[in-house]
C-alpha cells in the first residue's frame, strides 16, 4: 500500500485495486495492511512462519491483538500473556475471554447508570403492583421513582 506498487497496476487508488483486483472491501484491506504492520514490527517471525510447521495467527487475532496494543488497555505483563496465546494458535474466542479477564472495568457513565437504575425501578414497580398485600402508598412511591428517573434520562 505504502509503495504504491497498485498504480504500477494500473489502478489509481489502493480501495479501487482492493474492490476491483482482489475483490476485498477497501476496510478489510485496511484492517490485514494494519496488520502485517504490526506484525512487521512486533513479531516478524511470524510472517516467516510457513503455515504448516507453525501456524500462521488468525488474522482476527492479530487485529485484535494490534488495537489493544494501540490502546494500551493492559498492563505489560498481562499483554506479553496473550499475545503469546495469540501467537500459539489459541481461538480467537478464547483470547477475547483471557482479554476481559485483565480489562480494567471502567464505571459506567451517568446517563448509563441512570438507565440502568430506571430499569430496575421499572421492574420494582411492576413487581410491587403485582404483588398482593403491598399497600398502594409502597407501589406509588416506587412509581414516582420511575418517574423521576424517566425525567432525568430524558433531559
Amino acid at each position: 500500500r505504502n509503495d504504491k506498487l497498485f498504480k504500477q497496476w494500473g489502478f489509481r487508488k489502493f480501495e479501487d485495486y482492493c474492490r476491483d483486483e482482489i475483490r476485498i472491501k477497501p476496510r478489510t484491506a485496511s484492517k490485514l495492511t494494519a496488520s502485517y504492520y504490526f506484525l512487521k514490527k512486533e513479531e516478524p517471525a511470524v510472517l516467516r512462519r510457513d503455515g504448516v510447521e507453525k501456524p500462521i495467527p488468525d488474522v482476527q487475532v492479530v487485529d485484535l491483538l494490534r488495537r489493544m496494543h494501540a490502546k494500551e488497555e493492559l498492563p505489560e505483563k498481562e499483554y506479553r500473556k496473550i499475545k503469546e496465546m495469540a501467537f500459539d494458535d489459541v481461538p480467537v474466542a478464547n483470547l477475547k475471554r483471557e482479554i476481559k479477564q485483565h480489562k480494567p472495568v471502567e464505571p459506567p457513565t451517568r446517563a448509563k447508570l441512570i438507565v440502568q437504575l430506571l430499569n430496575q425501578a421499572n421492574k420494582l414497580a411492576d413487581a410491587l403492583a403485582e404483588a398482593t398485600g403491598i399497600p398502594h402508598r409502597i407501589v406509588d412511591r416506587a412509581l414516582s421513582l420511575v418517574t423521576d428517573l424517566r425525567a432525568l434520562v430524558e433531559n
